[in-house]
């Protein structure tokens, strides 16, 4: 197993299934190389995560993020405004994905996410879009409460999506 706190590596399946729930409407917002890179990083983490492999070095993702942003900037033509700063927020997201180690910084994935609930209101305001959303949120709040559930030794291993 990896260096990754119990209860993160415990909640990282439900923050992947929360976060990509909440990504799934942006997506035809996004540049077309934006979601198989979202999608490539979070299968990455989740294998990570299975495996107990090493997470990537910090100049492999220094690498990655700056490549991102230049890609946002370079499909957007800058990096403010509405698309381009949700484009730049779902792809600095995912490369945050890579860098998890701790339950904070699980905490810091779901207020990104959280947030993230917010920016889609930027594009539609429906009924059915709100009601998605607040599936969206009852998922981010279910996996920060995992995150927030004490784990002892004395305590029968609970099953996860890992085993």
């Amino acid at each position: 197993m990896s260096a990754t706190a119990p209860a993160l590596q415990r909640n990282i399946p439900w923050l992947l299934v929360a976060l990509a729930w909440t990504i799934a409407p942006h997506i035809p917002h996004l540049p077309l190389w934006a979601t198989p890179l979202c999608i490539g990083l979070g299968i990455w983490r989740w294998l990570v995560a299975r495996r107990g492999a090493k997470l990537p070095n910090k100049w492999l993702l220094l690498t990655l993020a700056g490549l991102a942003g230049f890609g946002v900037l370079s499909s957007y033509g800058t990096i403010t405004g509405r698309d381009a700063g949700v484009a730049l927020l779902i792809v600095m997201l995912s490369v945050k994905l890579m860098e998890l180690r701790s339950v904070r910084d699980g905490v810091v994935m779901i207020f990104l996410g959280y947030f993230l609930v917010i920016t889609n209101f930027l594009y539609s305001q429906s009924i059915l879009m709100g009601l998605y959303m607040l599936v969206a949120v009852l998922m981010v709040t279910a996996t920060l409460i995992g995150l927030n559930q004490p784990t002892s030794a004395g305590n029968a291993k609970q099953k996860n999506f890992l085993d």
